[in-house]
């Protein structure tokens, strides 16, 4: 419209949209390092092979997900590759 100024302009978006997705994907991975160290702390003497869950009742609401996270070393890998 003649007249309006732009708040944004295309640039600004593609870099604020560019930095909260990558901004995510260090997160996710993160909470999956987390995850993993907590893994190797409690089982890593044993020798078993590696087995995650692949879909449980736990991760149906979110106060299922941070129980399960906080409980698990496994969960919360599980729940940095939902993220």
């Amino acid at each position: 419209m003649p007249g309006m100024k732009r708040l944004w302009s295309d640039k600004q978006v593609e870099k604020i949209l560019g930095n909260l997705l990558r901004s995510g994907v260090v997160a996710a991975a993160l909470v999956v390092l987390a995850g993993g160290i907590i893994y190797l702390i409690r089982y890593g003497a044993i020798s078993r092979l590696f087995h995650l869950p692949r879909s449980t009742t736990e991760f149906r609401s979110v106060g299922g997900i941070i129980t399960a996270a906080l409980r698990s070393g496994a969960r919360l890998i599980n729940l940095g590759y939902f993220c």
